[in-house]
């Protein structure tokens, strides 16, 4: 979006403000300005009139004019089509220096000297310029002229002279929430409220004719609509452009080759309001109606009496079939061209037939809603306002008599539709639509219909010979409790900014950009309603962006960054990294990590002895036949895997899987399995047959993967198992890692003998631990080994995954272990894991730990016990010693019959 210094100040005062105080202040609040450029046309380019224009002697497309510059004609040889006799242009004289065509916003690019030269045996004393070549847009493909537009043009006098062609271009970018910023109108607003001045908007003005806009047009509401309308009839004898709104729209790609249409647009571009024209057909039965009403698919439309379709509210103009048109050639023919002088007379009939009436510019500095009072209408009723009810049959004779002329009657129409609205109704409905309409309405055109309808009447009056009808056909049904109200609270602002403001500032802030505060008294709530334009303010989190937008980031103290990092390591979290642990130690054991389906087939677990779900919990609707269950175990998927593996080729495999089982009640557990098969090691240097697995082998695996475990004889082996070669794996209850002692001195030692004493109770108690089951690690069934047709196979599945994180530290004692061996006569039937808890669950004093070391089996079966003493304050005599061991003897002695062996 291109707007400039100029356009700026047609709404808001920037006097003493430069373009880098301008640009700061609007990146400051929210519009990025990507480029600024200063329009400064050369000295040497003046106001020149073409006297006259004959055709060149030796070129067909050449002309030769006499263009007055005041105090002097010049020989001006021209190339353009559209030169013509009476236009004020653009001369450059010899000397002007002009811009290159290529890009005229680049003032960096070397800039081409204007010289007298002979063109095909003609003298030029100079060039007349299009816009492009003193550095404006492209407007056409011909010369530039002038109008006055501009100002008062004078012969002679430098272009740089007039504020439009000696000011600042600026080319700004918009988030799609900021809708109302499309319109210069809207920037105007926040450099008003950053600057706190006050904006000037165009002021009503009304015709003296005696007829009124209810005479010509009528319109009718078919259904309760959410549409605001304002609409305004003009009869127009003759349109004229300006190169104002021409160079603007060129800039912005929105020039059109209509010059109504350019009106059209230039009022849209300035002020946000969409418009659309209706040019009546000289045939019609007056007054003529217009009807709103929701089409087919919901969309707002109007049409006219015979039900054809005018215009989508918001979305899209000009529907063909109709006697309303967009054809405004009768009132445009020639003007072109036209000289700035008969355009001025005809511009002065103008201004004499209306009457310049200013009304109250509050009327129009405000809040939509204060333009008109609110107003319900009943359904197929006529909607409007009528200045003049009392017209005598006098004027609508003259009227009529006036129908006869070449001049065109035209209905202007202002609309607004909630950009919520069409939004969702082309989302729901794709239709044709006018994309630069669309781009504007679904972010939120201007809803202040009569700021734009008086600047359109404004260049009527001063670029056309029109009559203005008095007053207004407007329609509106929105009630008040429609608009949004926002409940804030200065403290919880000041607390969103990081910084102590006063409750006036922020009331003064918002006030400037024109939201409406009801405050009560000395209370820190109060309510707010957003100005009608702004459609992005719905919660308190924008009424604060708003207003720090203008109280300046910059004014916000740096504070250092509080950060307290909280504990994220929730039992999900800490799960999930325990399982990836243990695959990573898999993985480091040489195993491949394997991901199968939850489903299985029944029959298979069945087979393998496994649980299946109830009959009323079964699947449904199966995938396949093959995997018409829940798995109840990982096992069975490990095999089929190393089976399938072994028909490739590859017969040695490590594989584990941690995953999802079912139980009988539906119930999802987290296993972890793993299984072998083949050869530990291969065939290689020092074993050449290799090296096969073995029981002790794959638990020693099994041990650097999970951790310490102790092993215990099944009761009932499972079915899936060697009956002969398979154990229950228990791991203790609670982990601890034992640390370096901290040797503490000696002036410390009295004070801090209870806390070792503690510390030395929780080592005892941490190592005499209870042990609990938590899956199984056997030889697989040589029966399933046969129907699998598979090397001999170890498993392992883990019910309950242990944690492998450290639970507790420990400090070790500073005096050196004490190592017993005793030998004693027992059952061999007696579990070992039995006798060793029973030994460290008695609560001996001093005892760490005891496990087995030998057996002997030679005259009963001796087994052989290492128990380890751990002093913590002062070293054990023998004495201390034997009476602790006659204690672990006495202990096994009346539990287990067990007997000491001489």
């Amino acid at each position: 979006m291109v707007i400039s210094t100029y356009l700026l100040s047609q709404f808001v005062n920037l006097e003493g403000y430069d373009i880098d105080k301008i640009t700061k202040v609007l990146n400051d609040i929210g519009i990025e300005v990507e480029k600024v450029w200063k329009l400064q046309v050369s000295k040497r380019v003046v106001v020149g009139k073409v006297v006259s224009k004959s055709p060149h002697p030796n070129a067909d497309k050449l002309s030769v004019c006499q263009v007055d510059i005041g105090s002097q004609t010049l020989q001006i040889v021209c190339g353009a089509k559209n030169v013509a006799q009476n236009q004020f242009v653009a001369l450059a004289l010899e000397g002007a220096k002009l811009p290159p065509k290529e890009d005229a916003k680049d003032e960096k690019r070397a800039f081409f000297e204007i010289k007298q030269s002979v063109l095909r045996g003609v003298t030029s004393y100079g060039m007349i310029c299009s816009s492009s070549e003193i550095g404006c847009a492209k407007t056409n493909d011909g010369i530039m002229v002038l109008d006055s537009s501009v100002g008062e043009l004078e012969l002679g006098r430098e272009l740089s002279d007039y504020p439009f062609f000696n000011q600042y271009f600026l080319e700004v970018s918009l988030t799609p929430n900021r809708g109302d910023c499309l319109c210069v109108l809207g920037i105007a607003r926040e450099l008003a409220g950053v600057f706190d001045t006050y904006i000037s908007l165009p002021r009503e003005r009304e015709s003296a004719v005696a007829l009124g806009v209810g005479r010509v047009l009528n319109i009718i509401a078919k259904c309760n609509i959410d549409s605001l309308l304002l609409y305004k009839v003009a009869k127009i004898e003759k349109v004229y452009p300006s190169i104002i709104e021409e160079i603007i729209l060129s800039y912005n790609g929105l020039l059109s080759k209509s010059i109504l249409e350019n009106h059209k647009n230039f009022t849209i571009f300035m002020t946000g309001v969409l418009l659309d024209i209706y040019a009546l057909p000289s045939n019609s039965v007056l007054p003529a109606t217009l009807k709103v009403q929701k089409d087919e698919k919901g969309f707002e439309c109007v049409y006219d009496k015979e039900d054809n379709k005018l215009c989508v509210i918001g979305v899209k103009t000009s529907f063909k079939g109709s006697d309303f048109s967009s054809d405004f050639s009768l009132i445009e023919e020639g003007a072109k061209t036209q000289n700035t002088d008969s355009s001025a007379s005809k511009s002065a009939k103008s201004k004499q037939a209306n009457a310049e009436v200013a009304t109250n510019s509050e009327a129009v500095n405000g809040d939509s809603s204060d333009f008109a009072p609110q107003k319900k209408y009943e359904l197929e009723s006529f909607v409007g306002r009528d200045d003049d009810e009392q017209d005598s049959e006098q004027d609508a004779q003259d009227f009529e008599d006036k129908e006869e002329d070449t001049s065109l009657l035209v209905v202007i129409q202002a609309s607004f539709l909630s950009p919520h609205i069409i939004a969702q109704s082309l989302f729901a409905h794709k239709i044709a639509q006018d994309k630069a309409t669309t781009y504007r309405s679904i972010r939120g055109a201007n809803p202040q219909l009569f700021v734009g309808m008086n600047f359109f009447c404004e260049i009527l009056h001063s670029r056309s010979d029109c009559l203005l009808y008095s007053g207004y056909q407007e329609l509106e049904m929105q009630e008040a409790k429609d608009r949004i109200v926002i409940t804030a609270s200065f403290e919880a602002i000041s607390q969103a900014v990081g910084k102590s403001v006063s409750k006036e500032q922020i009331a003064q802030i918002l006030k400037q950009l024109d939201f409406r505060i009801e405050a009560n008294g000395e209370a820190d709530i109060f309510r707010i309603i957003p100005p009608a334009y702004r459609h992005d303010i719905h919660s308190q989190q924008d009424i604060t962006e708003e207003f720090l937008r203008v109280y300046g980031i910059a004014n916000i103290p740096l504070v250092p960054y509080l950060g307290i990092q909280p504990h994220t390591h929730t039992p999900t979290l800490k799960s999930y990294l325990n399982k990836r642990d243990l695959a990573t130690r898999a993985l480091a054991s040489g195993f491949y990590e394997c991901i199968h389906f939850l489903f299985q087939q029944k029959s298979t677990l069945q087979e393998w002895g496994y649980d299946t779900l109830e009959s009323s919990l079964e699947l449904s609707n199966p995938i396949t036949t093959e995997l018409d269950t829940l798995r109840s175990s990982l096992v069975p998927a490990l095999f089929e895997t190393i089976k399938r593996n072994q028909n490739l080729g590859y017969k040695n495999a490590r594989l584990f899987e941690i995953g999802a089982v079912y139980d009988a009640k539906r119930e999802q557990k987290e296993h972890f399995a793993l299984a072998v098969s083949g050869l530990e090691r291969g065939e290689s240097y020092p074993y050449p047959k290799g090296k096969k697995w073995d029981f002790y082998s794959f638990c020693e695996v099994l041990s650097s993967i999970i951790g310490e475990f102790r092993l215990s004889k099944p009761s009932t082996p499972p079915s899936q198992a060697h009956p002969y070669i398979c154990a229950e794996v228990f791991v203790p209850s609670q982990k601890s890692i034992v640390l370096e002692s901290i040797v503490l001195e000696s002036s410390q030692e009295a004070q801090e003998s209870q806390a070792q004493d503690n510390q030395a109770k929780d080592l005892e108690q941490s190592s005499q631990s209870l042990w609990h089951k938590v899956g199984i690690v056997a030889k697989l069934n040589p029966t399933l080994q046969a129907k699998l047709e598979i090397d001999e196979s170890f498993f392992a599945e883990i019910y309950e995954i242990p944690s492998l994180a450290v639970s507790k530290a420990l400090p070790t004692s500073r005096l050196h272990a004490n190592e017993r061996d005793i030998t004693v006569l027992i059952d061999k039937d007696i579990p070992f894991i039995d006798i060793q808890n029973a030994i460290l669950q008695a609560g001996i004093e001093n005892l760490f730990k005891a496990y087995p070391l030998d057996i002997y089996e030679k005259d009963g079966f001796a087994l052989t016990i290492r128990l380890v003493f751990v002093p913590q304050h002062s070293s054990l005599s023998e004495e201390e010693l034997s009476s602790r061991i006659q204690a672990v003897l006495a202990l096994l002695e009346s539990t287990f019959g067990a007997k000491l062996k001489v």
